[in-house]
């Protein structure tokens, strides 16, 4: 199967949650959940073979192991019209562009490895990046 670009948008939260970070693994190994807010949630886009049923029910599996039901809705992005959802290619373009220098900012670490920092660095010694994804691993605001 080719792989398609798909828009996915979790409702109520700012930033991924570690439900995102777990369905991201299980789309794909090397997928990175960074996310964009918007006024209702987070919105992500990203290339995957994975079909939006498919989606959805890893997304469902993330949710019972992360402890999080938060709702999500799953679109190919060249579906955009039909699912109701206004978005020229400028939007587009500039929605890729927030992804990317999102994920070039990405922190790649486990919960165990922020405290190993924090244990040796100690906590200042954390950047911006690697202190939110520490408040969304712990569930903190």
């Amino acid at each position: 199967m080719n792989e398609v670009t798909m828009i996915v948008i979790r409702l109520g939260i700012p930033q991924p949650c570690k439900g995102d970070m777990v369905a991201a693994k299980l789309i794909r190994e090397d997928l990175n959940i960074t996310g964009s807010a918007i006024p209702v949630g987070v919105v992500n886009i990203f290339k995957t073979d994975k079909s939006v049923s498919e989606i959805v029910d890893i997304f469902r599996q993330a949710e019972s192991e992360a402890e999080d039901n938060l709702p999500v809705v799953v679109f190919k992005l060249e579906d955009r019209e039909s699912c109701g959802m206004k978005l020229n290619q400028d939007h587009i373009d500039n929605l890729i562009q927030e992804f990317e220098a999102a994920e070039r900012k990405q922190v790649n670490m486990t919960l165990d490895d922020l405290l190993d920092k924090i244990h040796r660095e100690g906590m200042s010694s954390l950047t911006e990046p690697e202190r939110d994804l520490l408040k969304s691993l712990t569930g903190n605001k």
